[in-house]
């Protein structure tokens, strides 16, 4: 079992059932029409955690990630990342995220071989949440993806 931070569960992928067709697993059941939104309603539904849950974990609001899934906002570089931490996505699920918006993880990023450490294990291994992705990054004398200024802000 796994505790984010806050008490709040969210399971590994090794404590989800396998999924049996992992092209929707991944895309869904109407790939040509799927957008991030849809997707990051998807995802979370399956996590099985409420958008309140969601914002304690990430520090985006909730109204930020009501329209992040009503695709009426759209989701900055740093969000992406947290809400692919802190939902536990396995790493093809965050790969499908990223293609529906313009980001990629980027190596110019100072942060960037944490922020690969936590996405790439995060859905396998409980230590891997928000709150030690910051606070490694923080470690490292590196600004954060979270912050009480920045929390639901879109880039």
């Amino acid at each position: 079992m796994s505790d984010n931070n806050d008490g709040l569960h969210v399971r590994l992928f090794t404590e989800r059932e396998e999924p049996e067709d992992y092209e929707r697993y991944i895309h869904g059941p109407e790939p040509d029409s799927d957008t991030i939104g849809k997707a990051l309603k998807r995802f979370s539904d399956d996590s099985g955690i409420t958008q309140g849950q969601i914002s304690l974990l990430t520090g985006i609001s909730r109204s930020c990630l009501y329209y992040y899934c009503k695709d009426q906002r759209k989701i900055g570089y740093e969000n992406l990342i947290l809400l692919c931490v802190a939902l536990r996505l396995h790493p093809l699920r965050q790969e499908y995220l990223f293609s529906l918006t313009p980001h990629k993880v980027r190596k110019s990023d100072p942060r960037y071989s944490i922020i690969r450490l936590f996405l790439a294990n995060c859905a396998f291994m409980e230590k891997y949440t928000v709150k030690a992705l910051n606070e490694c990054i923080k470690a490292e004398g590196k600004e954060p993806l979270i912050s009480k200024k920045r929390a639901g802000g879109n880039e």
